[in-house]
């Protein structure tokens, strides 16, 4: 009698633990996301950086670029681009090329920097995600 009762016992425990384990896993599972369900926080974020990157367009002023970006670190050579982080989150970038500098001499100041607050831009790259850069 004692063993059939240890028999029965080890089953039930052993049930107990089956039905514990799938329905642990059933909710561990990653859930499937539907469109639109993303947390209101980021999406947020998302739509006004969105909408900062719409004030860069040709013609815009750097001064106006920087109003709603800063200059991102790393290495950057050529005063025509530039790549810029957007003030919110460091990780949403925009990538800017500007019309080259007409004041005249800028060329012959080894040094000096080239870049005015008033220079225009001439392209603007989508909004897109990258890790932030250091120097």
């Amino acid at each position: 009698m004692k063993s059939n009762m240890s028999k029965s016992c080890a089953a039930w425990f052993g049930a107990c633990i089956l039905v514990v384990a799938v329905f642990g896993a059933a909710w561990a599972a990653p859930k499937e996301r539907q469109p639109g369900s993303g947390s209101q926080l980021g999406c947020g974020a998302l739509v006004e950086a969105l909408a900062d990157s719409q004030h860069v367009k040709p013609g815009a002023l750097r001064k106006e670029v920087e109003r709603y970006f800063r200059y991102d670190g790393g290495m950057q050579f050529l005063p025509g681009s530039a790549r810029y982080a957007w003030l919110g989150c460091g990780y949403l970038k925009l990538d800017v090329e500007y019309d080259p500098p007409t004041s005249k001499g800028w060329e012959s100041k080894p040094g000096k920097d080239p870049t005015t607050p008033d220079d225009k831009v001439r392209k603007v790259s989508k909004l897109y995600v990258d890790y932030p850069i250091k120097d």
